[in-house]
């Protein structure tokens, strides 16, 4: 008996559910809509996939999704660090709307809105008549409040250590347990990694919870569409514990007879250790990635499902001489992302193996999502106008066209990245940055910006408030040179300053008040900006030309 059959026997006899017979599962009622399963890794910067700039990256798993669906080439994290990019999925709401605007805050606190019923991607999908399960990573507060979020079922691993597979469960039909720390590698359910299954490992016992509630959802409810979203966590550090690597060895042997990549031309670093164990942890996402898609072939329902994979953000990993899986910078290796679509029903077989140019950010995961399931007239009926109310109130756009290979899909003009405070962050502080790219360029502009980390503040960054990047992305994608106070551009940096207005009016301004007025944090918010008007929007005022 292989693994898959393993998890399969092993899922119905703990539920207590009867053995399908073969080919029951292609012979019941399909759903009238798509199942959606969104799954997310953690720290998965677009370029280090094989099909991108990457050829040595193992990522076969990725790379079919790609060609049987579509990958969107210009998605960008609108908050690339884990908590907001978390909070702008799950609520489809800007940083200052929502209140995510650091790491380490709570869900639970956004002020704009009086309850997350209706508010929230888990209810949206629960509303038009999904089961909704959340499984692994959280980040968005108390655990215990995850089922709150329009979710069934919350699995939530905590802390970011490979090796450790304690979870917590929650929600009245969660097989895995009620409300207890539990260990996984401990549970007659848990697969191991493939290859050695007396090795533990997080992300594969995630995937095993994944699998588990898709047999439970196919053997009780399969005529219900199934919406199941798994945070995973790599390939965010750390990789290795008391100097031991925490992947298999099996994995790695592997990606070594593959060959580590080479080191990127704008790589001023060139850690080979990081760069190994980076990329032997993005190849255990992708082996996850694979044993779902078989299942769900083996299911008899991936021809109705949309299978989704992104990342909340990247890493510079050496890129600007900043080392490692540091996020919060505009720059691509930080901001940008992967996003791959797989939906045989949905995308026709001459619309597959698309890449897709439109420019993608966070805040449009929600509506597009949305779109493609097509829940908007599910919500009509279902809910009469409070969670469609939501939706058709997003900020984002729908680019389910695109996805589908229709005519008329959104083509905005840019995206919007940023990087607002330091605050609850224990690692060293990044740049404060407001950032506009559009298909030609990446423009920043820095705003205040502590130096040190939040336990121990080092004053403040000596540059002060200025106009910081220009990079031509067709020219020099690598972002190598820094055009930002070129004389013969002066005209097009006054146009993205302008666009970066329009985006700060949109995105920032309307709800900064709001946010101080209500939002428990404001108070740390105030006491660790004293004295530089951060109460106000940011304002470009502030901002020295370049040069």
């Amino acid at each position: 008996m292989d693994r898959r059959d393993f998890l399969a026997v092993s899922a119905t006899a703990m539920l207590g559910l009867p053995l399908a017979e073969s080919g029951a599962a292609e012979e019941a009622v399909p759903p009238s809509l798509p199942h959606v399963i969104f799954v997310f890794g953690d720290t998965h910067r677009w370029c280090s996939l094989s099909f991108t700039e990457t050829p040595e990256a193992r990522t076969p798993n990725l790379a079919a999704m790609a060609g049987e669906g579509v990958s969107f080439r210009n998605c960008y994290s609108t908050l690339p660090i884990c908590s907001p990019y978390r909070a702008i999925l799950m609520t489809g709401r800007w940083p200052w709307q929502q209140g995510f605007i650091a790491n380490h805050m709570a869900l639970e606190d956004r002020p704009d809105v009086e309850s997350p019923e209706g508010a929230t991607l888990g209810w949206l999908f629960r509303d038009a008549g999904y089961a909704t399960h959340y499984v692994g990573k959280w980040h968005l507060g108390a655990p215990l409040h995850a089922a709150r979020y329009g979710f069934d079922t919350a699995t939530v691993w905590g802390g970011e250590d490979h090796s450790v597979t304690t979870y917590r469960a929650f929600g009245a039909s969660n097989p895995f347990g009620a409300g207890r720390n539990l260990d996984w590698h401990q549970d007659a359910r848990c697969s191991g990694v493939p290859g050695d299954p007396a090795f533990p490992y997080k992300i594969a016992g995630e995937t095993d919870q994944a699998l588990i509630l898709l047999e439970q959802h196919q053997r009780t409810t399969p005529e219900k569409p199934l919406f199941l979203m798994l945070s995973m966590q790599d390939p965010h550090s750390p990789f290795r514990k008391q100097g031991k690597a925490t992947y298999s060895p099996q994995l790695e042997a592997a990606c070594r007879e593959r060959g580590d990549p080479a080191f990127r031309d704008n790589d001023r670093l060139r850690d080979s250790q990081w760069t190994h164990d980076y990329h032997v942890s993005i190849a255990a996402v992708d082996e996850q990635l694979g044993r779902i898609r078989d299942r769900l072939r083996e299911l008899g329902i991936a021809q109705n499902t949309i299978l989704v994979y992104t990342s909340d953000h990247g890493g510079m990993g050496g890129a600007q001489g900043v080392g490692g899986g540091s996020k919060r910078w505009p720059h691509d290796e930080s901001s940008r992302v992967p996003l791959l679509m797989e939906w045989p029903d949905g995308i026709p077989p001459t619309k597959r193996n698309r890449t897709i140019d439109s420019l993608f950010s966070t805040i449009d995961i929600l509506p597009t999502l949305c779109g493609l399931a097509g829940l908007a007239p599910k919500l009509a009926e279902a809910s009469g106008s409070r969670s469609l109310r939501y939706l058709k109130e997003s900020p984002g756009l729908d680019h389910s066209a695109h996805v589908k290979g229709l005519p008329d899909g959104p083509m905005p003009r840019s995206v919007f990245v940023c990087h607002p405070s330091n605050m609850n962050n224990k690692s060293s502080a990044c740049p404060v940055h407001r950032t506009v790219i559009t298909d030609q360029y990446m423009f920043s502009v820095k705003g205040p910006t502590r130096l040190g980390n939040c336990d121990k503040w080092e004053g403040w960054d000596p540059g002060g408030e200025h106009e910081w990047c220009l990079y031509d992305r067709q020219a020099d994608p690598h972002q190598m040179r820094n055009l930002v106070a070129e004389p013969a551009l002066e005209a097009t940096r006054r146009d993205l300053r302008a666009e970066l207005a329009a985006w700060l009016a949109k995105a920032e301004a309307p709800f900064v008040e709001r946010w101080f007025g209500s939002h428990r944090e404001a108070d740390h918010w105030r006491r660790e900006h004293e004295g530089r008007g951060i109460e106000d929007a940011f304002s470009l005022d502030r901002c020295k030309p370049a040069g």
